[in-house]
């Protein structure tokens, strides 16, 4: 697109000298001190001719085939005679610039550039580093990078330095007692962890840390902030906000595992931190309100103590076959599971409960006892293929519901008991119910399911320790 401006701004009218609008009156361009006709255009990209002459309206607007109009002009000087309609000039003006020439500007792309050194050992900067990054792997032992003195790299020269070890430090150090200024002054500045970077700028006389970079989160105490603790991704992550991920993740976050803590990268992807044992990360969760730490090999609620409830795992069905939960250990004696906004796919039909000793590999299907009592009716078994929780339930309004697990891990029968909100045919009603697995088997993971059609709704396991 070529270069022009805009002559006259929206509105201008000529006007005589009193400031009476002159309808006919015309406006002739030249070029700067000639008498060579100029030829404007109605639009920036100088590709409608208006001709070198332009006629007003009864108005003193500037018109091109009855139309009000724009005019520009492109980049060489020009020279403007305003006439009235009987020919008899108003008013000149001679070498009025025209728009900015950026032919001669610089074209092309620009790619900034910091070239990438790798080493893994002790090294003394000089003037040719200059803007290049230090990759420095200090896995087997602590690296020391030398700077070289300010005086001699002179004012704005920069360095980057990043530490890319397993362990041990990058030390940066000065000469001549030269200091780094940071939060601080020091003759020297550690890089202590993975992914730590640090770029530093000479201004003649010292060093100045210019940008910083903290470490990923790998090993030692990290303390941070997670939005939630979740199975599946949430419908619109922000930028920067952090998971941790609880049970078996599900959809986008199949590939990751469980107590990995996940942060939205604003692409569609998420950077993934795995947490090693007893490394001891302190996460705040805001949605809970609660601080957790990894102690051993899985997060433990840290604010309160060990009979309060820790989530474990939450699962939101659409339409599923079955709501499961896998993963039950002895880390907890007993599990509570609400059930939030639960509704079936077809009506008048019975909610299941069985259990599994494979990991949900497959399922016991023989000897379970149940009892549930309704208004309208009731239920028992002594000999059943599967708990029995409630009977017809409705899909005309959500029904919830909260169950206690107790101590399923041991080799011993395994009780549940708790109470819903139970949708019926025209009413929601309370229901209170129990159930035993009979046999003495240590249960690892249990499932919801209908007697037919399919499940939706919200369900949380949360782990009781010590109750």
């Amino acid at each position: 697109m070529p270069d022009s401006r805009l002559i006259f701004k929206p509105g201008f009218r000529v006007t005589d000298e009193n400031g009476t609008p002159q309808s006919g009156a015309t406006l002739e361009f030249y070029d700067a001190g000639t008498s060579n006709t100029r030829a404007v255009y109605t639009d920036s990209s100088l590709s409608t001719s208006a001709g070198s002459t332009v006629t007003c309206d009864a108005g003193g607007y500037p018109t091109v085939s009855d139309v009000k109009a724009l005019l520009y002009t492109g980049t060489t000087a020009y020279k403007i005679i305003a006439k009235k309609s009987d020919a008899t000039t108003l008013w000149s003006h001679d070498n009025i610039l025209g728009a900015l020439d950026t032919s001669t500007f610089l074209t092309g792309n620009v790619t900034a550039e910091a070239p990438i050194v790798a080493t893994s050992s002790d090294s003394t900067l000089t003037t040719a580093d200059k803007g290049k990054l230090y990759n420095v792997d200090c896995s087997g032992a602590t690296v020391t990078i030398t700077l070289l003195s300010a005086v001699t790299a002179t004012d704005g020269f920069p360095i980057g330095i990043r530490h890319n070890g397993t362990a041990n430090q990058v030390v940066i150090r000065t000469v001549s007692s030269q200091t780094i200024k940071s939060a601080y002054s020091s003759t020297h500045f550690a890089l202590r962890s993975f992914g730590e970077v640090v770029w530093i700028t000479s201004d003649g006389a010292g060093w100045n840390v210019s940008s910083y970079v903290p470490p990923f989160l790998t090993r030692d105490i990290s303390i941070f902030r997670v939005t939630d603790r979740r199975t599946s991704p949430p419908t619109s992550p922000v930028v920067g906000e952090r998971y941790i991920v609880v049970g078996t993740p599900t959809g986008a976050w199949s590939s990751y595992a469980e107590h990995d803590v996940l942060e939205y990268d604003g692409l569609s992807s998420y950077i993934q931190y795995t947490p090693t044992a007893d490394c001891g990360w302190i996460a705040y969760v805001i949605d809970e309100d609660i601080n957790v730490q990894f102690q051993a090999s899985a997060w433990t609620n840290i604010d309160t103590d060990d009979n309060d409830y820790l989530v474990i795992s939450e699962v939101v069905a659409s339409a599923a076959s079955e709501v499961e939960f896998t993963g039950l250990s002895t880390d907890y004696e007993s599990y509570k599971i609400f059930a939030n906004n639960f509704t079936p796919s077809t009506d008048n039909v019975s909610l299941e409960v069985e259990f599994s000793s494979d990991g949900g590999g497959s399922y016991i299907t023989a000897d379970y006892g149940y009892t549930y009592q309704t208004l309208a009716s009731s239920g028992q078994s002594a000999s059943a293929s599967q708990i029995n929780i409630a009977d017809g339930v409705y899909d005309n309004t959500p029904s919830s519901f909260e169950l206690t697990l107790i101590d399923p891990t041991t080799a011993a029968p395994t009780t549940l008991f708790g109470v819903g909100s139970i949708r019926r045919a025209s009413y929601n009603e309370a229901i209170p119910f129990s159930g035993i697995l009979t046999t003495s088997t240590a249960i690892d993971a249990m499932r919801f399911t209908l007697s037919s059609g399919t499940i939706t709704g919200t369900f949380t396991i949360y782990g009781i320790k010590g109750a």
